[in-house]
């Protein structure tokens, strides 16, 4: 009797599951995979040609897809001298260029050029126009722009390329050789406009400036002028006002004078009166003259010492008339030889021809030191044309070209690897039913 039987309480150990699975057989007869693999050599073949069969429609059925590239380089120095002579904004030919290129690698601007100008259905066949936005989405992908000259240290980005490439990829090489090469040019016409745009609102920026500060000078010139002439002016009226002044001294002079002399007149009147004296006579007549009279030996004349005249011997004839003329002058101006000259100062001065002058200018524009210039400025502006001619801003490396060559698909690799897959998938296919029929003859014994 073993343990277990002695002792029927104790569990028995249970064996590993792996003891419990029947045994496997690692060895793996070649010669009789090889039999049964030959053994459906039918089902091989036939599996291959199938595969190779549809390897080929599919070739013969996908399109050719047809790569067309150009590439362009800076300009010359000469390419550009129309923009700057009759433009704006001067440019550097590398400038421009950079230009050209950002704007040439939009995939937003060759959008907007192929919608315009309806080339889709000229690169893509066929289309249906319900997919257009997908068709113009797949072109955009075989859209590409690729810096050639310089290259960029790794880790940089070239500021101003000298040499790019410009490559589309589609089914009709002919339309998309024209549409790339047209599409260049279109950029280059859009940069010309954009730049004879931007140039107009400078030179209307600027003419406005130019007339703004022009109009600013002409306004402060005849500001000046007026004042000037106002300044002139208060002066001359105050030159007039002292020589008026001076007159009318020179006037009250006068009359003070005029009266002092009637006054001396009329004594001297009244001693040529006492004296008999009726018309002009001599000291020497008078001594005469008194002698004859009855009573009278002779004639003692005294002057005083405050008397410088001897007006009496003028007679009271003279006196008389000369009192009368003297208080019948209504003004003493003419016969102060001091006032036509102040009167000649003040009529110069009210008649001054440099306010004259300046009150009659039409013009103040001689006068500003600055405003030529600013005219010139303003000229130099109008005449530009914006008119760039002949200009380019790309030199042609080397131009969009059909070859004839199909980029895609490679016919050949496709029914190559239609044969490789296709002859592994028979391979494959033949294993299974091997081993199935293996099985079902075991089964069967």
């Amino acid at each position: 009797m073993n343990q277990t039987e002695l002792n029927p309480q104790q569990p028995q150990t249970p064996q590993p599951y792996y003891y419990q699975m029947p045994p496997v057989e690692d060895e793996i007869d070649l010669f009789e995979l090889f039999a049964s693999l030959f053994a459906q050599w039918r089902l091989i073949i036939g599996i291959t040609i199938i595969g190779v069969l549809i390897s080929i429609s599919v070739a013969l059925i996908t399109p050719k897809i047809y790569e067309t590239s150009a590439s362009v380089r800076t300009p010359l120095t000469s390419q550009i001298a129309a923009i700057n002579e009759n433009g704006y904004t001067k440019f550097t030919a590398q400038r421009l260029f950079k230009r050209y290129y950002d704007q040439v690698k939009s995939k937003q601007n060759l959008k907007n050029h192929l919608l315009q100008t309806s080339a889709i259905p000229r690169l893509v066949p066929n289309i249906d126009e319900a997919d257009i936005d997908k068709t113009v989405a797949a072109l955009m992908e075989q859209f590409n722009v690729t810096i050639l000259e310089p290259e960029a240290p790794k880790g940089e980005v070239v500021k101003f390329p000298e040499l790019f490439q410009v490559s589309l990829s589609a089914t009709a090489e002919p339309e998309t050789v024209a549409v790339l090469n047209h599409y260049l040019q279109h950029i280059e016409e859009i940069i010309l406009k954009d730049i004879g745009d931007e140039g107009v609102v400078e030179v209307t920026l600027r003419s406005n400036n130019l007339n703004r500060d022009i109009d600013l000078l002409r306004t402060g010139a005849k500001r000046s002028r007026e004042l000037l002439i106002e300044k002139l002016m208060i002066q001359n009226q105050e030159k007039i006002d002292l020589l008026q002044q001076q007159v009318e001294l020179l006037e009250e002079k006068a009359g003070n004078e005029k009266r002092n002399r009637v006054i001396k007149l009329e004594e001297a009147r009244d001693i040529a009166r006492a004296l008999n004296i009726m018309e002009p006579t001599t000291i020497d007549l008078l001594a005469q003259a008194s002698e004859k009279v009855p009573g009278k030996s002779s004639t003692q004349v005294s002057i005083s010492s405050n008397s410088n005249r001897l007006d009496f011997l003028m007679g009271t004839q003279y006196l008389d008339s000369r009192i009368k003329l003297l208080q019948s002058r209504e003004s003493d101006l003419p016969y102060v030889t001091e006032i036509p000259e102040l009167l000649r100062k003040i009529a110069a001065l009210k008649n001054d021809r440099k306010i004259a002058a300046l009150k009659s200018r039409e013009s103040d524009d001689p006068f500003i030191d600055s405003l030529p210039g600013k005219l010139n400025a303003l000229d130099k502006l109008g005449r530009i044309t914006f008119e760039f001619g002949d200009a380019s801003l790309y030199q042609i490396d080397r131009a969009a070209a059909v070859d004839g060559v199909a980029e895609k698909p490679n016919r050949k690799l496709i029914v190559v690897l239609g044969t490789l897959l296709s002859g592994m998938l028979a391979l494959f296919i033949a294993l299974i039913v091997a081993t199935i029929k293996k099985r079902a003859l075991r089964q069967e014994s």
